[in-house]
């Protein structure tokens, strides 16, 4: 069951960019991101390749993640940490945000310059379920 919910949110994740609206990149960066000298980023968020896909997932943001040799690295050390395949992994990186070529997909992607941290998933579960 857990399985199917993580799927559920996964695939809500993919398709609610389609539907949300652009934002000003500025704003959106402001509270998850440091400004580099050299137009890269410092990105903190949580880090997931499915199916082909990778995808890092901010507070603010949710960025495609471009496939070359650095997120297969980043694969590489998230898996250790994973508890089961659908877990999302906190990842601090450094990387530069551009134009997505891919149509039907996130109007932006990152491409990974340096791994700056990967950390164990939270403890907590992706569903929270509140008392009554």
């Amino acid at each position: 069951m857990r399985k199917i919910a993580l799927i559920f949110i996964v695939a809500s994740l993919f398709m609610a960019c389609n539907d949300s609206k652009k934002e000003d990149q500025k704003e959106v960066e402001s509270t998850t991101t440091t400004e580099q000298e050299d137009d890269l980023v410092v990105l903190n968020g949580e880090f997931i390749y499915l199916n082909e896909a990778a995808v890092l997932k901010g507070d603010s943001f949710l960025y495609a993640v471009e496939q070359d040799s650095m997120m297969r690295v980043l694969d590489k050390q998230a898996k250790v940490l994973k508890r089961d395949k659908f877990d999302m992994i906190p990842v601090e990186v450094k990387a530069s945000v551009k134009p997505n070529p891919v149509k039907g997909g996130w109007e932006q992607i990152i491409e990974i310059k340096e791994i700056i941290k990967v950390s164990p998933p939270t403890q907590e579960g992706v569903i929270k379920v509140k008392a009554n």
